[in-house]
């Protein structure tokens, strides 16, 4: 495809509606302080607590990498150079934790753990890698065929919503593996953790929806907090408001980097990147974009101001995110789409203050 200028781009209208539609962010929204060249100066104690949390759950996520298939169903723990500072800075001992894993060739994993500071994490795995860099096998990696749309998500019996019926899928398949590490620590009396932190990068952003409405059907009012990055849309809005009656939305938040498309999608299609891109640009017409999917929890946009980051919360962040995709879109500069999406760039540049290497 050629893009000439003065044309509108394909599937363009659908980033316009999404200015006025489809979102769960109603807040006016603004603007949280100054930025530096390595993040974000925090104006207030409160402000610097919060993106204190933000940079250990980004940590936690990242960690849940490290879980890498060994041969048949098996996955180990194989650290880098990374490691050792990441789980410090989330509070946990320099070992591996306990990690667990399901599914063909260990596709679903995570892992819990009990931090310094008395709180029971669980970090869900987004999709790996193969080799570490080959983004393009990545996306095909993605086994939720995107045209499957939702199924009925139940809790204890009873139909609470709709969930992407990958997504679905994957987060049964880690809470039979993960529930019983995670009762562990939970239920240990001699001592007892103050909340249940829940986080998760990508496909495993998407999956901390469905699993912590399980972990709250199990432990009600225990969940301290959820922090989704990079998440796609993953449930209905039936979903989102069960999840807002049981006090979660308000516990989470979403952070999404400039240029990173995945929170527009509610899946990824088995396209290698450029047709991928490509594809989306043709797909205005299916459920790629159904209307049946909704964003939920508060919004932290990492925009970009003078080169430094910058964070936009509620519509503020959403308009710029908006304004920004359309950019790259219509430029086709899938370099800083695929880029954008890396946990260990952007988002721990603007969240924690470094660039992490690549794994």
């Amino acid at each position: 495809m050629v893009k000439h200028a003065g044309e509108d781009w394909p599937g363009s209208h659908i980033f316009r509606q999404m200015r006025v539609s489809n979102f769960a962010d109603s807040a006016l929204g603004g603007r949280l302080g100054p930025a530096t060249e390595l993040g974000l100066v925090m104006s207030d104690s409160a402000t610097k607590e919060r993106h204190d949390w933000a940079c250990r759950m980004l940590d936690a996520a990242i960690l849940t990498y490290n879980i890498q298939p060994a041969s048949g169903s098996i996955s180990t723990w194989i650290p880098d150079a990374a490691t050792s500072g990441l789980l410090a800075n989330l509070g946990l001992p320099d070992a591996p934790p306990d990690f667990f894993f399901d599914g063909s060739e260990s596709i679903n994993a995570g892992f819990v753990g009990r931090t310094s500071d008395g709180y029971a994490v669980l970090a869900l795995r987004g999709t790996l890698p193969p080799g570490g860099s080959d983004t393009a096998a990545w996306v095909e990696d993605w086994v939720n065929d995107f045209k499957a749309g939702p199924v009925d998500w139940t809790i204890a019996g009873s139909k609470i919503g709709q969930i992407e019926a990958g997504f679905a899928e994957a987060a049964l398949s880690l809470w039979q593996v993960g529930e019983g590490p995670l009762a562990k620590i939970v239920e240990d009396k001699a001592d007892p953790v103050k909340g249940i932190v829940i986080t998760g990068h990508s496909k495993g952003a998407a999956l901390v929806y469905p699993v912590a409405s399980l972990v709250e059907t199990r432990w009600p009012g225990l969940i301290s907090r959820i922090d989704a990055y990079a998440t796609p849309m993953t449930a209905d809005q039936a979903f989102a408001d069960w999840f807002q009656s049981k006090g979660l939305t308000g516990k989470t938040t979403r952070y999404q980097n400039k240029d990173d498309i995945v929170p527009f999608l509610p899946v990824w299609p088995k396209l290698d990147i450029s047709g991928w891109i490509m594809k989306v640009l043709d797909l205005s017409g299916s459920n790629l974009f159904s209307d049946d999917y909704v964003l939920i929890g508060s919004l932290e946009y990492l925009a970009e101001q003078g080169g430094a980051c910058e964070i936009l919360t509620g519509s503020a962040g959403q308009d710029q995110a908006n304004t920004d995709i359309e950019a790259a879109l219509e430029s086709l500069d899938l370099e800083a789409i695929i880029s954008a999406h890396s946990a260990t760039g952007r988002y721990h540049t603007c969240l924690c203050g470094d660039r992490l290497p690549s794994a």
